[in-house]
């Protein structure tokens, strides 16, 4: 570090230092001086170790911290989104109740909108209603406002359902983290017991998140997860929407070694009438969990995950209809015909 650098950093470092004292010392305070063994450690100015020190203790994991693990059913993995046969195969929040105009494939899901498509059973009042039927009118016109093409986080809670691409779990007692295939984007359920914090109001600090802010307990193999805060986005590339006021209690339960169900009850005071009801499964991934020469679960790599923006500058995303194709495929077709005719003759 340059001499003067090093100078400015000290006396800064015994600036802040003393400050830190004299807050640690004020009345009614008590416990370690944390702020200033902060400060002290980030301002000295001195090499981090290059390498551990031998002599460092170990860290073992506690018997009370391995008891609280091995209660844990085992979620650890990566997980596909799945569904019941005879379902639709588009990205949709609930492909039990959806309408498709379109079915591209039976085997596959519709990367990208699918015009038309809509879900007659979310519990929309009437003003939220008609924005949602605007929304689904104007997609079969040609213009999908779901804005994730343009690379905007899906959140919460779109992440559980309304997506393709899965999701890595890793579980741990006091918190559980979820990175999903598509994103990259994470998710964290909080299980050491801390409350939510206040209600969404930014003049007390309370911050609404892409995916809310969520606590959850297992009631035997089932993890009950709570999530509020949740920033207002759609659901799916249907165009269907949730307000800052959506409130989401899910049942995750491993009903087999590689199934989860997922019962998911979501309210919103601001756009329905009643909650909302949707059931959701994901099944182990076999192939990443048999990837490694040790047959170690291959977790995906959240820094390897390509976003190619759609042009959303006129509010929405201008699709090629499948209708459109069906005909360009018919002129096509009639105008070889037509030529087959002229030669002949």
């Amino acid at each position: 570090m340059n001499r003067k650098l090093m100078i400015s950093a000290i006396a800064l470092s015994a600036a802040l230092g003393s400050a830190a004292v004299a807050f640690a010392q004020a009345p009614g305070t008590a416990g370690p001086n944390l702020l200033q063994e902060r400060i002290a450690a980030g301002l000295s100015g001195a090499e981090p170790p290059r390498q551990a020190d031998p002599n460092a203790p170990a860290h073992n994991v506690s018997q009370a911290y391995a008891d609280r693990l091995m209660k844990m059913p085992d979620f650890n993995g990566v997980w596909d989104f799945t569904q019941p046969k005879h379902t639709v195969h588009v990205a949709v929040f609930d492909p039990s109740q959806a309408i498709v105009p379109y079915q591209w494939s039976d085997e596959l899901p519709a990367f990208g909108p699918n015009p038309g498509t809509y879900e007659p059973n979310i519990p929309y009042n009437p003003k939220w209603a008609a924005e949602y039927k605007k929304a689904v009118k104007d997609s079969a016109q040609g213009r999908a406002i779901d804005d994730s093409s343009s690379c905007k986080p899906n959140g919460m809670p779109r992440l559980m359902a309304g997506t393709v691409g899965g999701f890595d779990l890793v579980e741990t007692p006091d918190v559980i983290v979820m990175s999903f295939g598509i994103g990259p984007e994470h998710r964290f359920i909080f299980m050491d017991g801390r409350p939510h914090p206040a209600a969404f109001n930014p003049d007390a600090g309370s911050a609404l998140l892409h995916s809310g802010h969520s606590v959850g307990h297992f009631e035997g193999n089932t993890l009950v997860v709570d999530t509020v805060n949740m920033m207002p986005t759609f659901y799916d590339q249907t165009g269907a929407r949730h307000s800052d006021q959506v409130h989401m209690v899910e049942h995750l339960t491993l009903v087999d070694a590689n199934t989860i169900r997922n019962d998911m009850v979501i309210e919103d005071p601001v756009a329905f009438t009643k909650p909302w009801e949707v059931t959701r499964y994901y099944v182990r991934n076999k192939r990443a969990a048999n990837a490694g020469p040790n047959h170690e679960v291959a977790y995906r790599d959240p820094r390897d995950r390509e976003c190619n923006p759609m042009d959303m500058s006129k509010g929405y995303q201008a699709v090629v209809l499948p209708q459109e194709l069906e005909a360009k495929a018919k002129a096509a077709a009639k105008k070889g015909t037509s030529s087959k005719k002229k030669v002949k003759s």
